[in-house]
C-alpha cells in the first residue's frame, strides 16, 4: 500500500496526464491553463486520492450542468473556476 503523500502525487500526476491526453486529443479543446491546473487541484487537506477523483469528477459535473442551463454550445468556457469551486467544496465538506 502506498503512504498517503505518495499517492497524493500519483493521484496528481495522473490528472496532469489525462488532461494533458485531452488537451493533445481535442487540439486545444482543453486549454494548456487547465492541464497545468488539474494537477494542482488535489486535496491536500486529507492526503487521499479519491477526494483528487471527487474534485474532477464534481467539476466536470458543475461544468456539464452549466453548459446545459448555457444552451450556447459556440462559445469557449473556462474550465478553471469549475475546477476551483470543487476543490473549495469537497475540501470543507
Amino acid at each position: 500500500m502506498l503512504s498517503g503523500k505518495v499517492a497524493v502525487v500519483l493521484a496528481s500526476l495522473f490528472a496532469f496526464l489525462l488532461y494533458a491526453g485531452l488537451y493533445r486529443l481535442t487540439k486545444g479543446g482543453v486549454g494548456y491553463g487547465d492541464v497545468r491546473l488539474a494537477a494542482v487541484a488535489i486535496d491536500f487537506q486529507t492526503l487521499a486520492p479519491i477526494g483528487s477523483l471527487s474534485i474532477h469528477c464534481m467539476a466536470w459535473v458543475i461544468a456539464g450542468l452549466v453548459l446545459l442551463v448555457k444552451k450556447s454550445p459556440s462559445r469557449s468556457l473556462p474550465f478553471a473556476p469549475f475546477l476551483l469551486s470543487a476543490t473549495i467544496i469537497v475540501n470543507h465538506l
